[in-house]
């Protein structure tokens, strides 16, 4: 089989698993869809000196089952990204399941 490349203007499905810790200090896994846009590694790499926050502004084309404390549906957007890019859980397991999204490796299970 021929190799073919990614789409660079595509966006890209992936699950993001993300631990939410519980008042008796244990967590509970929630699961999100997003879509990734695929860049280029001298891009990443700009972007990671400039923070976390800015990568995933950057990368994160859309999500679907993200709710805020009381339940209420949270978009993509700019604000909410740089909102929940302040929830170190949540940045955590986005920044992590993108570089392994674009190091070609299965989500974690």
């Amino acid at each position: 089989m021929t190799l073919k490349l990614a789409d660079p203007d595509a966006t890209y499905a992936a699950r993001v698993d993300v631990e939410v810790p519980l008042p008796d200090g244990g967590t509970e896994r929630h699961v999100m869809d997003v879509r990734f846009r695929l860049l280029g590694d001298a891009e990443v790499d700009a972007l990671v000196v400039d923070g976390q926050a800015v990568l995933l502004g950057r990368v994160l084309a859309d999500w679907s089952g993200v709710e805020d404390h009381d339940g209420t549906p949270l978009p993509c957007t700019p604000e909410n990204v740089a909102r929940l890019c302040g929830v170190a859980y949540w940045r955590r397991a986005v920044v992590n399941a993108y570089m392994r999204f674009v190091a070609g490796l299965p989500a974690k299970d």
